[in-house]
């Protein structure tokens, strides 16, 4: 059997008293109604490849800036001669401060936990707490991100958690191998509660479905949904030819996106009809929902070409050509998609408009866009000239607000807008440190919330939530 190498991340000690009662993994059971077939197909319709139009050409160069860019602050910034008010809201991410050896091996014992971060009375102070009761080790080989989904309601977060179940220091799919588990931890009153039994290792993927009591999740070659009150487990389609690597809930709740071996199908949860749309195509990348419903947006292999498919009448329409980097992030309306594309050739920060299926292009240069919440701006850093900038674009006119500037040998990563859309937070990557910044948008006023040793585990999973 093919031996999956993942980098391990396991629950130590874990309080029985802050846990819920785990369910065994459950057999599979099939729905009669249900049918998929073994070798899927393409639909009738081909995919149709989509051409950028002249209708809003950019300007060579970025409109400059109303004001001078700030320097970004080496350490803790000096107060701005107009005090701001702090940010509101809080800052949840996942970390381990253990620091590496030269081998990139965890020198200590690992400390995993779930942190938050809360402004204090004046932008530049913050708390970082964690939150965790127990912390959860991780691989002694390198460090691996789990699983995590927050709920539609953005008081639950859902992840997963792989055991070194033989101690051999690694993670295996073999059979009597290493285990999996999901967790799922309330914003609200900081319970933490194990949904499942440790099962044998297989692709584990979450999705939260709109009622905010229940997650659809894949094990093995089978789809299920657990609920989160009881932790009862059940199988929601047969089981299909190859494992399931990817399940994503519509945010209607109407249709679940299953990827099995790069087989992309849509599970209809009224009718439970499978529909097979893409055969070989999928494989690892980018995938996201329009917050209305209709479009389904992919990548095909990792994070190479762009697909978009209607799920009313499961037509395929190409926005970028295989082979070529793109990554999709929809506005907060669904109204447009804007994508980047990589490459030599005509690279740059696209829009997609899903009503006319116009394309425009509004930058020149690859760029990482961050949605406003009001969906009128996107966030971008990107490298221009020796300089990396973080930016706003305004999606109307294209117009770019340079806000931040250094030497290309720092690296900005922007992760969020603040749930006001007045902040911005920001990896700051430099040769020692990893430091977590906040950015005033509309002063430039940057601020350090924590700076982390560039030799620790590197943080993910982002959220910045309301209080």
């Amino acid at each position: 059997m093919t031996r999956l190498r993942l980098f391990f991340i396991g629950l130590a000690g874990l309080l029985l008293a802050a846990c819920g009662t785990a369910q065994p993994m459950p057999t599979t059971t099939s729905i009669a109604q249900v049918q998929v077939t073994d070798t899927p197909v393409l639909p009738t319709a081909t995919v149709t490849t989509l051409l950028v139009t002249n209708t809003a050409t950019p300007t060579a160069t970025a409109v400059p800036p109303t004001a001078t860019a700030t320097p970004l602050p080496t350490s803790t910034p000096t107060a701005t001669p107009v005090p701001l008010p702090p940010p509101t809201g809080r800052i949840y991410f996942f970390w381990d401060p253990t620091p590496f050896n030269n081998a990139g091996v965890p020198s200590t014992a690992p400390k995993r936990n779930l942190y938050v971060a809360v402004p204090g009375n004046t932008p530049s102070e913050w708390h970082i707490d964690t939150l965790l009761d127990q912390s959860m080790d991780w691989s002694q080989e390198a460090p691996w991100s789990p699983e995590a989904a927050l709920s539609p309601d953005l008081t639950k977060l859902a992840f997963t958690v792989w055991k070194d179940a033989n101690g051999d220091g690694d993670i295996h799919s073999d059979q009597g191998g290493d285990l999996t588990t999901i967790y799922v931890y309330s914003l609200f009153d900081q319970k933490l509660t194990q949904l499942t039994d440790y099962a044998p290792l297989s692709f584990f993927s979450l999705s939260w479905l709109p009622d905010n009591q229940s997650l659809a999740y894949s094990w093995g070659k089978e789809v299920y949904t657990v609920d989160i009150n009881n932790s009862f487990s059940q199988t929601i389609t047969p089981s299909f030819p190859q494992n399931v690597e990817t399940v994503m809930a519509s945010p209607d709740g109407q249709l679940i996106t299953v990827v099995s071996r790069g087989n992309l199908f849509f599970f209809d949860w009224k009718t439970t009809d499978i529909t097979p749309v893409l055969t070989n195509q999928i494989n690892h990348g980018n995938m996201t929902w329009d917050p209305n419903s209709q479009w389904f947006v992919t990548n095909e292999n990792s994070s190479m070409g762009l697909l978009a498919i209607n799920t009313r009448t499961y037509e395929v329409f190409s926005l970028v050509e295989s082979g070529v980097f793109s990554y999709p992030t929809w506005a907060p309306d669904g109204s447009k998609l804007s994508f980047t594309r990589g490459g030599v050739d005509n690279p740059g920060l696209f829009l997609w408009d899903p009503n006319t299926q116009q394309i425009t292009q509004i930058y020149d240069h690859l760029v990482f866009p961050i949605w406003s919440s009001d969906n009128t701006k996107l966030a971008v850093s990107f490298v221009q000239d020796t300089v990396t900038n973080l930016a706003i674009v305004d999606v109307t006119t294209g117009e770019i607000q340079k806000l931040l500037s250094a030497p290309d040998t720092e690296i900005f990563t922007v992760l969020t807008w603040s749930p006001d859309g007045l902040w911005i937070l920001f990896l700051v990557e430099r040769e020692e440190t990893l430091g977590l910044y906040v950015l005033n948008q509309e002063n430039s006023s940057t601020y350090l919330i924590f700076e982390f040793p560039k030799d620790s585990v590197r943080p993910n999973h982002f959220f910045w939530l309301p209080e």
